[in-house]
């Protein structure tokens, strides 16, 4: 892990108080130790957390935050909207519930409705098909995360699956039966991913069809190569994704939302500014193309001359000892995305960056199934073990 990442944290803590207020369900005892907490809930306003102030996931003992993530004063509430996005804590009891809400995007299909989905994983569980929960409220709510558990020590770590393009997930507090203990400890590898609709598992639950379509429930973002890669390799990841987004302006439609110019907002739909040394990864995943080779204007040098600034400006924040992993194959229609990423990779290899591409197997049936995600995974963090991770 690098050093900065300690410099962050030591930052990150020292200026928590100034950011994020929690009331607890808790008090002191008259000996000085503290009143077990059972309720936590998001209380700052205006006056100490301006909107658009991205929520530190060390202000909360209690709780590790996943992603890009901000605070939203008006809700008071952390709002998630990157896909693999959420939170994880501990606690001592039987049950947790957390008092979530969505934001509904405009809707890309007339007659399907919008709504944040998320999964549940309990006690370490690794499948994450295993507990859907749809956030179909526009009202904040109390959602039962899980219940009837072992009297005992437990974990919980919800993480959102819809695309941007579906909604916003929002979150304004945390209860138990029990006592919250302290958040878990955080991995010590960090992985970031960049991409499109297939790093944001668009249609891996339905196969495409005969169109494809960014609606609840039809695709999974937790459950891509890149979360597959990153579970098996035992790290934290932060996931940066949009249905149908380029690298570069390779059409005339959209010369603006292009990932080489919007990588440092929170996130593909949120134009709020990002601080990269927020969040330092060791590896960085770049699965872009698919969209751009698409585009009228599309041509090799322009992709590899914008994946070479892209990659540049990432190793200015991160350092040259981040590794970047371009990966390509389940959608292309041709070698052109390819013959790009070698090119950038053979010219920046030399010049000490630490450049590699990995290529898929082909979608059998348009964008991956969730088993070809997971094929996809494990081919991934094979070929970065073999880097040394």
């Amino acid at each position: 892990m690098k050093f900065g990442k300690f410099l962050v944290k030591w930052i990150s803590l020292a200026l928590s108080v100034l950011f994020l207020g929690l009331v607890a369900a808790c008090g002191e005892k008259s000996s000085g130790e503290k009143e077990k907490v059972k309720t936590l809930r998001y209380t700052a306003t205006a006056a100490t957390v301006d909107i658009g102030t991205p929520a530190e996931e060390e202000h909360v003992e209690y709780v590790n935050l996943f992603g890009r993530t901000m605070y939203r004063t008006n809700y008071q509430a952390v709002q998630f909207d990157n896909v693999a996005s959420g939170f994880e804590v501990k606690f001592k009891g039987t049950a947790f519930y957390a008092e979530m809400r969505t934001i509904k995007q405009p809707k890309i299909n007339p007659n399907r409705e919008m709504y944040s989905v998320v999964c549940v994983f309990v006690d370490g569980a690794q499948d994450p098909l295993q507990t859907i929960i749809n956030v179909e409220t526009e009202a904040f709510e109390k959602y039962t995360l899980c219940e009837g558990l072992p009297e005992g020590e437990h974990t919980v770590k919800v993480l959102k699956t819809d695309d941007p393009l579906v909604s916003s997930w929002l979150v304004r507090g945390y209860e138990t039966d029990g006592e919250l203990l302290p958040a878990p400890e955080r991995k010590q590898l960090r992985i970031e991913a960049y991409g499109d609709s297939i790093t944001s598992g668009g249609d891996s639950l339905i196969g495409d069809g005969p169109s494809y379509d960014v609606v609840p429930g039809t695709g999974h973002g937790a459950a891509t190569y890149a979360t597959f890669a990153a579970q098996d390799l035992n790290a934290e990841i932060n996931v940066f994704s949009r249905s149908g987004i380029c690298l570069y302006a390779a059409s005339s439609a959209d010369q603006i939302n292009v990932v080489e110019k919007i990588y440092k907002n929170v996130s593909p739909l949120n134009a709020n500014p990002w601080s990269l040394e927020r969040y330092v990864p060791d590896i960085v995943l770049i699965g872009l193309g698919t969209n751009d080779e698409l585009g009228n204007q599309f041509s090799v040098n322009g992709f590899a001359a914008a994946l070479r600034r892209m990659i540049t400006g990432l190793s200015e924040a991160y350092g040259k000892d981040t590794a970047f992993v371009c990966v390509y194959g389940y959608m292309n229609k041709n070698n052109d995305v390819e013959n790009a990423i070698e090119s950038v990779k053979n010219t920046m290899l030399p010049d000490g960056y630490k450049v590699h591409s990995l290529k898929f197997q082909k979608a059998v049936n348009g964008h991956p199934s969730v088993a070809e995600h997971r094929a996809g995974g494990y081919q991934l963090s094979a070929f970065l073990r073999t880097l040394g991770y």
